[in-house]
């Protein structure tokens, strides 16, 4: 469901409603501003990335789908041992896996 800043939800997967705690807390043009940057988000584009050794790397890519809109990527990871920095870089993507469809 798509949730409005009135409390109200249109009918979309993977969203939940808004209660009147969260409208208080991040007031209503905060919200409006976020419901824009969805509604222009695109499921028309599918990131497919393959074979990216090196985790700063892979974090780029997803923060650059993120920036342009795109909700839906797909990640081939070669094996752990192949993959650089894995440890160092959970922070590095800086929230935009919270907003995509991994």
């Amino acid at each position: 469901e798509n949730s409005h800043v009135d409390g109200t939800a249109d009918s979309s997967e993977g969203t939940e409603t808004c209660s009147d705690q969260e409208v208080d807390a991040f007031g209503p043009d905060r919200l409006r501003k976020g419901e824009t940057v969805l509604r222009a988000r695109t499921s028309r584009i599918l990131l497919v990335l393959e074979q990216c050794h090196d985790s700063f790397n892979h974090q780029a890519v997803l923060r650059t789908a993120e920036a342009f809109g795109i909700q839906h990527v797909w990640t081939l990871e070669p094996p752990p041992m192949l993959i650089k920095n894995s440890k160092v870089c959970r922070k590095v993507d800086k929230g935009s896996t919270n907003w995509l469809s991994l």
